[in-house]
């Protein structure tokens, strides 16, 4: 967009007088906590959060940041790890819209959710009714930068992403209007919309998905000495994308200075199958030098992953609800996803490099996601998701606590650069648009590889002005 043209307290004012929701200006009251990010190392003072409270104020809200060629960016749960999702200028905050509404059974129907609830919200809404939609594991998450980016998790081998769930969607496009948007109507904005990334293309007040019935959970975590974690990870990485679709499991290894390295693994599998976690101990070869394994509900299996211990209420972020308990801690993350399995060298140099992260001082964890099952059983041009063929993907990650000084988090950001171009030879440039990393290079195919020119095209299509620009948008051309 061109230069911005100072806008007047009348400016502000009047659209305060045209929406039902508010608009907090620098100085008023809830301003400061309505303007944070979730990630803490973002300082980010928006001239406006526009609290909106239906589509129209949404409408007017993109009308006024036209006139005004104002940046603007369309905010649910605040996560976008670049911190991304508040803007200097307006920041669209959809929170109150954040319904959950259900249709039909939960095998063949449908859950209609507004733009700005948050996955916890609509776990706990979908579990009340023995059903859910394939999802994440982050409580605060907002459901409409998960659904947008892909949307990881761990029943994604049986179910899919959280966007291969997405039947309709309803979008306020850049012009204003209000688009109903499925397979069959307004066909390329529907396909970007699944994967294409959060605040590219709209702002979407009203997500359905086709729903799924919940069943009893298994759940094991298992862990081995460090010193054989190069023999865990290989065994690993073949055992879990050969397993059937009932069937995720991570690996998590964690750096920490004090504490030195773990290598843990945890399975959650659809049904009572105790015998899973054994079936890894085999093929490892080596007995866990700690394992629990269970069988639970549903429900008590998302409220563990999420680590909702305590009523939903208070799992909300402070300043976000009255009772949210929850920090904003600052961090640091990347990605990668690997088609192919690593060879020893990629084994090794990966361990290697989680050893000498505890051994320099410093703390940081690697989470590798199993996959393919029902996400790679979808053809990768289907949706804007490109990376369909991944056995497993990797989060690259490190969190602090809040007031962490600045130079820690560069150290932290140093180490997972240099952490992915260890990793290069393998996962190529590949990296997840849910997880964003303000350091790549060439962000665009990074995130959407091959995609990438038809996004391009939605994005001329559906915001030719580039309304909706940040530093990692889909570009207009490829």
């Amino acid at each position: 967009m061109k230069p911005t043209p100072r806008t007047t307290p009348a400016d502000w004012h009047g659209l305060a007088r045209d929406l039902d929701g508010d608009v907090l200006r620098p100085g008023d009251g809830g301003y400061e906590l309505a303007r944070l990010p979730y990630n803490s190392r973002f300082d980010i003072h928006p001239q406006a959060v526009v609290l909106a409270r239906r589509v129209e104020d949404v409408q007017q809200t993109l009308a006024f940041a036209r006139r005004h060629r104002l940046p603007l960016a369309p905010r649910s749960g605040t996560h976008c790890y670049g911190g991304w999702s508040t803007s200097p200028g307006i920041t669209l905050d959809l929170s109150a819209m954040n319904t959950v509404t259900t249709e039909g059974s939960a095998a063949t129907g449908t859950a209609t959710v507004g733009g700005g609830a948050l996955l916890i919200d609509v776990y706990d809404a979908l579990l009340a009714e023995d059903r859910s939609i394939p999802a994440g594991s982050c409580p605060t998450v907002g459901i409409a930068g998960l659904t947008l980016g892909g949307g990881l998790g761990s029943v994604c081998r049986a179910y899919g992403l959280t966007c291969d769930r997405l039947a309709s969607a309803v979008v306020v496009t850049a012009d204003g209007r209000i688009r109903e948007c499925s397979a069959d109507r307004e066909p390329e904005l529907f396909w970007a919309l699944r994967g294409g990334g959060g605040g590219n293309f709209g702002v979407v007040t009203g997500f359905t998905f086709r729903t799924h019935p919940t069943t009893v959970i298994t759940t094991a975590s298992l862990e081995w000495n460090w010193r054989d974690t190069e023999r865990v990870l290989d065994a690993w990485q073949r055992w879990a994308p050969a397993q059937p679709d009932e069937v995720w499991s991570c690996l998590g290894l964690n750096a920490d200075a004090t504490a030195g390295c773990t290598v843990q693994a945890h399975l959650y599998v659809l049904g009572e199958r105790l015998d899973v976690a054994e079936q890894l101990v085999a093929a490892v070869g080596l007995p866990p030098v700690g394992q629990s394994n269970r069988t639970v509900s549903y429900r008590e299996m998302i409220m563990s992953m999420t680590g909702v211990h305590g009523p939903v209420a208070l799992m909300q972020l402070t300043g976000r609800t009255p009772d949210g308990v929850l920090d904003r801690p600052p961090f640091v993350a990347t990605s990668n996803f690997f088609p192919h399995h690593l060879p020893p060298a990629g084994v090794h140099a990966l361990v290697a490099s989680v050893t000498r992260r505890a051994a320099d001082g410093g703390s940081g964890y690697v989470l590798l996601d199993s996959l393919r099952g029902a996400v790679g059983r979808v053809p990768r041009d289907a949706t804007a998701f490109a990376h369909r063929d991944a056995l497993f993907s990797a989060q690259y990650h490190c969190t602090y606590e809040p007031g962490t000084p600045a130079a820690v988090l560069d150290d932290a950001a140093r180490w997972l650069r240099e952490l992915r171009r260890t990793m290069r030879p393998w996962a190529g440039d590949r990296a997840y648009v849910n997880y964003a990393d303000p350091q790549l290079a060439d962000h665009a195919r990074a995130y959407y590889g091959a995609n990438l020119p038809r996004l391009a095209a939605a994005k001329a299509a559906y915001d030719p002005d580039g309304l909706f620009d940040f530093p990692h948008a889909v570009p207009a051309r490829a």
